[in-house]
């Protein structure tokens, strides 16, 4: 639970569970698409009556998160720690001989960041319409991130109204809005349409 978020102030109380079984139906969980691309909702945030700049900061807000692993730039290599995690549990599976079964998980284990890496850039790369992989992609995309972060930019409502955005400068209100400091996004803008002008070439 988060540390800043008291009981009275986010209730929750998921009162259909308690209902007898013929009143609901049990469903899994939808699949989300791309979660490594997905980040705090900070309009839903307010809307629950939490501080968006506290559930996004780097900073340590879990009672048991002593070390910052949930913090949003600690999830790639957290992510790679929870598979170590799994791995263990399956070495019995992975082979008879310990050594082997540990080697076989090292070895998988070995392949994340090359893999997670390339998925991450080509994901920020569509959110942000270049269909052509450039090798300075991913600095553009990370200053963007940077400066949505230095301005309390919304993550998701960003990247939907840059994709209007795209399409026509009418578009940039839009986002221009997302930030306290407007300017900033328009120094990022100029660098992105250039690069949205040779992305069909």
């Amino acid at each position: 639970m988060l540390a800043s978020v008291e009981p009275h102030v986010f209730p929750f109380d998921n009162s259909y569970a308690r209902l007898p079984a013929r009143f609901f139906a049990r469903l899994p969980p939808t699949p989300v698409a791309a979660p490594r691309l997905v980040r705090l909702n900070e309009t839903l945030a307010r809307q629950l009556g939490l501080d968006p700049a506290r559930l996004s900061s780097p900073n340590v807000y879990s009672s048991i998160d002593g070390f910052g692993r949930y913090a949003y730039g600690n999830q790639p290599p957290i992510a790679q720690w929870n598979f170590a995690r799994l791995a263990e549990t399956l070495l019995p599976f992975l082979a008879e001989d310990q050594e082997a079964a540990v080697e076989m998980a090292n070895d998988a284990l070995g392949k994340f960041a090359g893999r997670f890496q390339p998925a991450y850039a080509a994901g920020l790369r569509r959110k942000l319409g270049l269909f052509r992989e450039r090798q300075d992609d991913g600095a553009l995309a990370q200053d963007l991130i940077d400066r949505m972060a230095g301005n309390g930019a919304d993550f998701t409502l960003t990247f939907r109204r840059l994709s209007d955005a795209a399409i026509s400068t009418d578009g940039d209100a839009a986002v221009r809005s997302q930030f306290t400091d407007p300017t900033a996004y328009d120094a990022w803008a100029a660098s992105w349409r250039q690069r949205l002008a040779t992305t069909a070439r």
